[in-house]
């Protein structure tokens, strides 16, 4: 059974470069969780109508859309799935359910890159430290150039190998 590899995101570019990264180390397929850290509000209309999807979806964009399906492409050997879940715990037992229910083996964080979440967002990586599972920084930032050159230059290698 592949193993599986948890990344939070803030829906920027920028924080798919922790995934590249992730998939660089990577020796066998994997399944990868990309999650998106949103507090909830106390009202009970948001609790009761709260749709994980519909919540993903306003969350995306174009840009991160497009840039996340290059990578996708990218390490198609590698990934065997790819899906983006909210995360709404709060401490760090939601942060364990989380591991368990999803059968989570590693996280992957970025060492050198601040999330920088949406509104009703946080970043779940610290409660990801003391849920059982090994956390592994990865750097993002490099002497290659911005994420932006080195995201458009996976995207334009992409292309060249496309039928067109």
């Amino acid at each position: 059974m592949n193993e599986t590899i948890a990344i939070a995101t803030d829906f920027r570019v920028d924080s798919l470069v922790t995934l590249q990264q992730a998939m660089m180390r990577e020796s066998a397929p994997v399944k990868v969780i990309l999650i998106c850290g949103i507090e909830l509000s106390g009202s009970i209309s948001q609790l009761l109508f709260n749709s994980p999807e519909r919540t993903i979806r306003n969350l995306k964009n174009p840009e991160f859309t497009e840039f996340l399906s290059v990578i996708s492409n990218r390490y198609e050997s590698m990934i065997t799935e790819l899906v983006i879940k909210p995360f709404y715990g709060v401490n760090s037992n939601a942060a364990r359910a989380f591991v368990s229910a999803n059968n989570i083996d590693r996280v992957y964080a970025a060492s050198d890159y601040r999330l920088q979440p949406p509104v009703n967002g946080f970043d779940p990586t610290t409660l990801f430290t003391g849920s059982g599972v090994p956390v592994v920084q990865v750097p993002v930032a490099s002497s290659e150039g911005s994420v932006y050159q080195q995201l458009s230059a996976l995207l334009n290698r992409n292309r060249q190998y496309k039928p067109g």
